[in-house]
């Protein structure tokens, strides 16, 4: 939830507070506890949705695809720290800001036409999912373990007050991957997501 007094600021700057998932709520202090889970995650595989793409690959079906998975197993229980891994990727990559690297300072300053999506970029920069390149077509996003995961942007749909939420499509360079990152008004949201998974 962003909010602030529409208005009456002097100043339109935003600061990510509080992150509220399935397993829990981080905030700041408990934000070494996500950095951990993080780290582990980002150790184990170099790219999202490691776990389901096993399933795809393990499966002997000739018709793979992570879509088949859940639809043979209905509502598969993922584990949890894959999923805050997935999330803070999407966190990191559904944007439409472009990380400047400062010289000078030696930090990455963020530019957007939302000051939100700054916060949130910056934030996942706090536990260690840096956004380090962006351009037209490609993404990189440096991962807590230091790896640079790389994206192709195949489309975009700009958020606009009539849909009230934004997507883009990505590969994934390491696994061919195409992933379809969605965020918006939770009233829309939940209105796409299958009944199944609405908890």
């Amino acid at each position: 939830v962003f909010s602030d007094k529409t208005g009456t600021l002097t100043k339109n700057e935003m600061v990510f507070k509080k992150i509220a998932m399935e397993i829990g709520t981080f905030q700041e202090e408990n934000l070494p506890d996500l950095r951990m889970i993080l780290n582990d995650e980002c150790k184990v595989y170099n790219h999202p949705m490691g776990d389901l793409i096993n399933m795809v690959n393990n499966n002997n079906n000739s018709n793979n695809s992570v879509d088949n998975i859940y639809e043979s197993k209905k509502r598969i229980r993922r584990n949890q720290n894959k999923i805050i891994r997935d999330s803070i990727t999407a966190i990191t990559l559904c944007n439409n800001v472009t990380p400047i690297y400062n010289n000078e300072t030696q930090l990455y300053e963020y530019q957007a036409s939302s000051p939100d999506e700054i916060a949130l970029v910056q934030f996942a920069e706090k536990i260690n999912m840096k956004l380090t390149y962006r351009d037209d077509e490609k993404i990189i996003l440096t991962n807590s373990n230091n790896y640079k995961e790389e994206y192709d942007i195949l489309a975009i749909f700009p958020f606009s007050s009539e849909s009230k939420r934004m997507g883009i499509v990505l590969n994934n360079k390491d696994t061919n991957q195409k992933i379809f990152y969605l965020k918006g008004a939770e009233n829309v949201i939940k209105k796409l997501v299958k009944e199944d998974y609405i908890s």
